[in-house]
């Protein structure tokens, strides 16, 4: 019985050791993503029917990196697609010029969830929507690679549509 639990103690090491020895590679390539005061823009996605569209930033950092991330959601009334905003607190001035630059207002969040399709996960930690800041949302990822952040988003008209970012965890 002690000789079976050597072999499979042996065994389980060996399973271990090429996948700890994949991860250190990804860290040998890793890009720097610097913590900055404000936010990052990182996407932005047309919602149907040209009502307008919803940009992704990242909060506190330049890019998403494996670990806690922050992310704010924002919605941009009309066609504009451009990363400069002037972020409106109230929904009803979304309207009002943001002197050449396209006005948004936060979205509220009512569902958010992450997946990395290229390996058929999502993260193991649940994401968290923030009560006190309307379209912000904390995602923890787990590892580096391409994944999607799924969003449900409501806008002050009521509508609740779904949208999908594309970003890179480093």
């Amino acid at each position: 019985m002690k000789q079976i639990q050597i072999v499979r103690g042996a065994l389980n090491a060996l399973l271990v050791l090429p996948v700890l020895f994949a991860l250190s590679a990804c860290g040998s390539d890793a890009v720097e993503c610097p913590e900055i005061a404000g936010e990052q823009h990182l996407g932005q996605v047309a919602l149907a029917g040209g009502s307008g569209s919803v940009m992704i930033h990242q909060v506190g950092r330049e890019c998403p990196v494996v670990g806690e991330n922050t992310f704010q959601l924002w919605f941009v009334a009309g066609g504009a697609m451009a990363p400069a905003i002037v972020p409106l607190h109230d929904a009803e001035a979304a309207g009002e010029d943001g002197g050449g630059m396209a006005v948004s207002t936060p979205v509220t969040v009512v569902a958010v969830d992450a997946v990395m399709p290229s390996m058929g996960h999502g993260t193991a930690v649940p994401s968290v929507i923030d009560p006190d800041h309307r379209g912000r949302f904390q995602v923890t990822f787990q590892m580096p690679g391409d994944w999607q952040i799924l969003a449900d988003v409501s806008r002050a008209t009521g509508v609740t549509e779904s949208v999908t970012f594309d970003v890179l965890v480093h």
